[in-house]
């Protein structure tokens, strides 16, 4: 058996995951991970389980999902037997927007929309190849990764405003959120 001795470090605010699982928050610690620690609890000095180790999250090292995070999660597996995510089935990737629609559009770049998957949410809504998204909601949208971290179990069955440039355009639809297959 090992263990770690470590101090706290950061305790920062809620975030996602680059798939769009959301953390109540992120704590981070000095302690040492050892190889194949991911899933090992963190425990305060009196004891209590302050979340679970990982080193799956993040590029950055090991990252500890809250208390709070884990049961949500082991919630929605009880539920559902997954974890629900959203979906738009489209593909896309980072593109300059032209500069005169840098300033209505409040940034620099959008998502090419590269793909769009019939019968899907996207095309439901009539997102087409070559439009390019700059907003979920009020969200930028500039890299796939963007998107794809607010379309998380939340989402699923909700409408959202979809901002996006079209034939030198700013154009909004609405697109309902479907849930990833």
């Amino acid at each position: 058996m090992r263990a770690s001795l470590g101090i706290v470090g950061l305790v920062g605010e809620p975030w996602r995951t680059a798939l769009g699982g959301r953390v109540a928050f992120e704590l981070r610690t000095d302690a040492r991970a050892f190889p194949g620690f991911s899933g090992g609890p963190l425990l305060s000095a009196a004891g209590e389980v302050l979340g679970v180790s990982t080193a799956a999250l993040t590029r950055e090292g090991s990252v500890t999902l809250p208390t709070e995070t884990v049961r949500r999660v082991v919630e929605a597996l009880r539920t559902h037997g997954r974890m629900r995510r959203g979906y738009l089935g489209l593909g896309g990737q980072p593109v300059e927007l032209p500069k005169a629609l840098q300033e209505p559009a409040g940034q620099r770049a959008g998502l090419l929309v590269t793909s769009a998957e019939p019968g899907a949410p996207a095309e439901a809504a009539g997102v087409t190849v070559g439009d390019i998204i700059v907003r979920f909601g009020s969200e930028r949208v500039r890299h796939p990764r963007e998107l794809a971290a607010l379309l998380g179990e939340e989402t699923v069955g909700q409408t959202a405003a979809l901002t996006l440039v079209r034939a030198g355009a700013l154009a909004e639809l609405s697109v309902t959120v479907g849930e990833r297959p």
